[in-house]
């Protein structure tokens, strides 16, 4: 759940982040993408976005346990990608994770599409 609610209302300041930093510097968060936020999906967007799709969640007491999507696109530049997660609802600072992203380009080059253009 990425939005806790009080009384009906979603506190958004306090709703769950994620972004990246790509190798070049680029920062994209989630707030700022409109890929498939309401926009034509079939018309590729300026730049990166990066996409946050929900698959649920739960806990109870003290614990909690989500299953979260993300989409990056087009493929980042080589070099290390860095995910940056916050969530200020339930007391997470911005938590930050490098990940070795330099095999991402020849595992691309091997994806094939599932329909032909």
């Amino acid at each position: 759940m990425g939005h806790m609610s009080y009384g009906g209302l979603v506190d958004v300041a306090g709703r769950l982040r994620f972004g990246v930093v790509l190798a070049d510097g680029e920062k994209i968060v989630t707030d700022a993408s409109p890929f498939f936020r309401g926009s034509d999906p079939m018309i590729e967007p300026k730049g990166h976005t990066l996409s946050h799709r929900e698959q649920g969640g739960g806990g109870g007491g003290s614990t909690y346990s989500s299953a979260d999507h993300l989409w990056l696109w087009p493929l980042p530049p080589a070099g290390p990608i860095e995910l940056v997660m916050q969530w200020p609802t339930l007391g997470i600072d911005e938590t930050r994770v490098k990940i070795d992203a330099s095999m991402v380009p020849a595992l691309a080059a091997r994806a094939r599409p599932y329909w032909p253009r």
